[in-house]
């Protein structure tokens, strides 16, 4: 009898367990209305998700299934297309100047001054706006270039950006984003009007402290926000970065004659710019800030 009543025991809590084990949350797609102590197993996603939907279980939350199926019908057709046009040309305010602006998976910051809108960091983009790839030449062979190229000073600091060649900087594909542009000189004059003019433009536009400049950097006070790096110039002829450090050099979109080899660029070093807008060889690497249009 004792065995019978063991035997017994043991059949009901193998039952017991086997009714036990399961999803015991309600919102679970696979809840179990029988089961009493959760083993673990819930997985979610219908009850929780919205349509359209769909639950991720390693983040452990909701995603779109289909960016483009505006209307939730599993396609996307006329009506998203639709959908997309009605408010095309809305600017939200996290387009608006002053907060990040994404381009080609980096976040540039951005600085209004005066009426202009600009980069407040130097580019680096391998990229037109098109998608089509600015060549990465060897910064030997520059030289011998009269089209677009890029190279950059390390692989592991692009905080000083991309160095370009002038022909980058003035192709038709624009380097820079939709809407945005490379610098003209005439920008560049109305940015130093802006901020009381070209003896105090430079101390007023660089960035301050010695991380990025040598020391004395002087007259850096970066009032207007505008981080003015020390990114040097790389020199075609001699295959070296001059100024690494010591001068902000950059683009304008200008060249000097239209028959010439060269481009105007601006510099800061002092309080002041430096020689106002110096003819540089276009086969020269320099850095570039993007206006907005």
């Amino acid at each position: 009898m004792k065995n019978f009543f063991t035997l017994t025991l043991c059949v009901f809590t193998l039952s017991l367990t086997a009714q036990e084990a399961g999803c015991t949350y309600p919102q679970a797609d696979n809840f179990s209305p029988t089961a009493i102590v959760d083993d673990g197993t819930c997985v979610f996603g219908s009850g929780l998700c919205g349509e359209g939907t769909m639950w991720n279980s390693e983040l452990e939350l909701c995603e779109i299934t289909n960016p483009t199926d505006s209307n939730f019908d599993g396609c996307t057709g006329l009506s998203d297309l639709l959908n997309l046009l009605s408010i095309y040309g809305d600017c939200s305010e996290s387009n608006s100047c002053g907060n990040p602006f994404n381009y080609q998976g980096y976040g540039y910051s951005t600085v209004q001054i005066g009426a202009q809108c600009w980069f407040a960091e130097n580019l680096r983009s391998a990229y037109f706006v098109n998608g089509e790839s600015i060549p990465n030449e060897d910064p030997n062979d520059w030289s011998n270039y009269e089209t677009p190229a890029y190279t950059y000073y390390t692989l592991d600091n692009d905080t000083i950006g991309y160095f370009y060649n002038w022909w980058a900087a003035h192709w038709s594909n624009e380097v820079c984003p939709n809407l945005w542009h490379t610098p003209t000189k005439l920008d560049y004059e109305i940015l130093f009007d802006a901020v009381g003019g070209q003896d105090v433009a430079g101390g007023y536009l660089k960035e301050v402290g010695y991380e990025s400049w040598v020391e004395p950097n002087l007259g850096a006070s970066d009032f207007y926000s505008f981080s003015a790096l020390p990114n040097g110039i790389l020199n075609n002829g001699s295959q070296s970065y001059d100024d690494l450090g010591y001068k902000c050099w950059l683009w304008t979109s200008d060249e000097y004659t239209s028959n010439s080899i060269l481009g105007f660029g601006v510099t800061f070093k002092h309080d002041q710019i430096d020689g106002g807008f110096p003819a540089i060889d276009k086969r020269d690497g320099m850095a570039i800030r993007c206006i907005k249009d």
